[in-house]
């Protein structure tokens, strides 16, 4: 897990340092692809917010691509419990998935907006504090909302709240997942 932390600062601070060196003038009609990194892991090394420090929302990597500011997305996310065993009866984790679209919005200066909407699956929760469990599954629609701060014109961080409505293992759910991961994203403009 130690290690896997180092990774994460040093995958920061490269993209802080990219952002900082690549203020020249972007043409917005360009096409671009971003990638999003779930940081809270990393955060809560630092900055301890609750006692349990795995639930950090159901994804850890975000693609996006698209013009201006409507974009296609992917999300992946995953986790493995420490007591895990792939053929035994460890605690598995949670493994979630969505696919949609996110339209981006500046409101005030670098201060910017995102809303999403996709199909989303999980399976053994959404990694927030009080849902996850063991055999639960579902398969509906997200819609994220996702206020946010560029910190210049590639690197920007945001926190999003999900709200997932679909079928569950047993029900019909009705979750919101609050906004418990703090996410890095750098943009790359394609020529």
């Amino acid at each position: 897990m130690k290690k896997l932390n180092t990774i994460t600062a040093v995958i920061l601070l490269c993209f802080c340092f990219i952002g900082i060196q690549a203020q020249e003038e972007i043409d917005y009609t360009q096409k671009k692809k971003e990638i999003g990194l779930n940081m809270s892991g990393l955060v809560s090394q630092f900055v301890p917010f609750a006692s349990n420090g795995f639930a950090s929302g159901p994804f850890g990597v975000t693609w996006l691509s698209g013009r201006t500011n409507t974009f296609f997305r992917v999300s992946l996310g995953g986790s493995v419990g420490a007591e895990d065993t792939f053929f035994g009866s460890g605690n598995f984790g949670h493994l979630a998935l969505g696919v949609g679209f996110t339209k981006r919005k500046r409101v005030y200066n670098n201060w910017i907006y995102e809303s999403s909407v996709m199909g989303m699956g999980y399976v053994n929760g959404l990694n927030i504090p009080g849902v996850n469990g063991e055999g639960t599954s579902g398969l509906g629609l997200g819609i994220g909302f996702a206020p946010g701060y560029e910190l210049s014109d590639r690197v920007r961080i945001n926190a999003e709240v999900l709200l997932f409505l679909g079928l569950g293992t047993n029900a019909v759910h009705i979750i919101v997942v609050p906004p418990v991961a703090l996410n890095l994203k750098y943009r790359f403009v394609s020529e």
